[in-house]
């Protein structure tokens, strides 16, 4: 098979067919060490040339660039009629020896690579890039709307990413990348991947997402990456991860179908990523090695901003709400944006700490710099204190006393306290200059202005709080007995409910 391909590949450039540099306008600029690739045909020629042995060549995408018309349905089907030309990866790898695989660095600058089409029976590695071997990088590329169906390695940005001596440095790298579409492993035992069918070798898969439909017959199928011996980190999926016909070892994974053991220097690992709840059952189909911290998270999880903020500074989303994936919204990477606009993009998030010990953790709420923040609307209730404010410092600072903008920061509120007395020793019932009377067995409290509310049994269990407005309120359904109200303003009166 590898001297068949050579073969071609050496008629192909004696015909003319791989055209050699400065021949025509579709070959790219070379600036500063890469090729400036701005249509699909300077694409084409850049991947003929690693084709015909040039592999550590380096490229940078310069625009969006749209390869075919292809249209996919919802459930990853292409619709209507399939593109006349399918897409030869960039590199290639074939089992049991030598092959033209990619070693230099490809920076797609933020840009897209749109309707990859390939169907294919023919063994090998493929994907937009189809193999990559020592030291190789993959960055800063988006492929999207694209199908790529094949038997063996098989993934959305790679079928196959290597290195050289199991050694970590030599590993290929592929970041801040992500696929929309789909991906078929049709072949028995293949490795199938969102982002890369498989990480050999030391490759890493960091800072990457898959909006799109993975499926194979069986073998080792993930979100992210089929088969790892490598380390994936920080990546997401949200697109479904099945498996067709799960004959003999199959191993399915919302991020990686197999984490390979662990018996080289390098790390193997699966750590900080997240996949939507039904996509998969696991995160790793098959561990045998380390994995830190990866989860199923709900759609509401996704659409809040917990998992953008989760997944660190690469990420960003618009918490406004893009629709993807079926999801109101998903986490974005900011490479793929103009500096102007990632500030806009940013996750931030905004803790309430009780600032007591013991206390139960408050929800945590995230948002884009613009949102506004406020003090909780539920004032909270400590027995034995009452409630000061919530103050940007444990001890002293600046109170939150009214709404303002989240600004362009991680922020932490903490509760402050007052100690007080034993609230069921108060013995001064019904006072009407407190503003605080009990009629036809509802409690009716006046105030002037706004004001937090607790009601204490006689036996001290709080049994209402809330915040009350301005002028008179009522509280209803309580049942007959003794309470305490206490008013945040200072106001505590004691009242009997026949």
């Amino acid at each position: 098979m590898k001297k068949i391909l050579y073969t071609c590949l050496a008629a192909l450039l004696l015909m003319g067919a791989l055209p050699v540099r400065g021949q025509n306008a579709s070959i790219p600029e070379l600036v500063d060490g890469y090729y400036q690739i701005g249509n699909a045909e300077q694409l084409k020629w850049f991947r003929d040339q690693v084709l015909g042995g040039e592999a550590k060549i380096n490229g940078k995408l310069t625009a969006d660039i749209k390869l075919s018309d292809l249209e996919l349905n919802e459930d990853g089907s292409i619709k209507g009629d399939a593109p006349s030309e399918q897409w030869k990866p960039i590199g290639i790898y074939l089992d049991g020896g030598n092959s033209p695989k990619f070693e230099g660095i490809f920076d797609g600058q933020g840009h897209i690579v749109s309707g990859v089409y390939i169907d294919t029976d023919e063994v090998g590695s493929m994907g937009f890039f189809g193999g990559t071997a020592c030291k190789a990088e993959i960055r800063n590329l988006g492929v999207v709307n694209s199908y790529i169906s094949a038997v063996q390695y098989v993934g959305g940005v790679c079928g196959r990413a290597d290195g050289e001596d199991h050694l970590e440095e030599n590993g290929t790298l592929i970041s801040n990348c992500y696929f929309s579409g789909t991906v078929i492993g049709k072949g028995d035992g293949g490795y199938v991947g969102g982002i890369c069918g498989e990480n050999d070798d030391a490759a890493k898969n960091i800072d990457c997402y898959n909006l799109g439909i993975v499926k194979s017959k069986n073998g080792c199928i993930g979100g992210i990456c089929g088969r790892s011996e490598g380390s994936i980190i920080n990546c997401y999926n949200v697109g479904q991860v099945i498996a067709t016909d799960a004959t003999g070892e199959t191993f399915v994974g919302g991020i990686c179908g197999h984490n390979w053991k662990q018996n080289y220097e390098h790390a193997v690992s699966v750590s900080n990523c997240f996949y939507l709840e039904g996509v998969a059952t696991v995160g790793v189909g098959k561990n045998e090695s380390v994995v830190r911290d990866v989860y199923p998270m709900s759609a509401d999880l996704f659409n809040s901003g917990k998992v953008a903020d989760f997944l660190g500074d690469a990420y960003g989303q618009s918490l406004s709400g893009t629709k993807a994936a079926g999801l109101k919204s998903t986490p974005v990477l900011l490479a793929f944006y103009p500096e102007e606009e990632q500030a806009a993009l940013k996750v931030y998030s905004v803790i309430y700490d009780l600032n007591y010990e013991g206390a139960a953790a408050l929800d945590t709420i995230y948002g884009n710099t613009g949102r506004t923040i406020r003090p909780l609307a539920n004032v909270p209730i400590r027995e034995g204190y009452s409630f000061v404010g919530w103050f940007d410092q444990k001890e002293g600072g600046t109170e939150l006393a009214s709404p303002s903008s989240i600004g362009t920061a991680d922020r932490t509120f903490y509760a402050h306290w007052e100690k007080t007395d034993d609230p069921t020793a108060l013995d001064k019932v019904t006072d009407l200059s407190s503003g605080i009377r009990v009629l036809d067995g509802r409690i009716c409290i006046t105030t002037d202005e706004p004001v937090g509310m607790r009601i204490v049994s006689i036996t001290g269990r709080t049994v209402r709080t809330g915040r009350l407005a301005a002028g008179t309120s009522e509280v209803s359904g309580l049942l007959g007995g003794v309470y305490i109200v206490l008013l945040d303003n200072g106001t505590r009166s004691k009242v009997l409910i026949r």
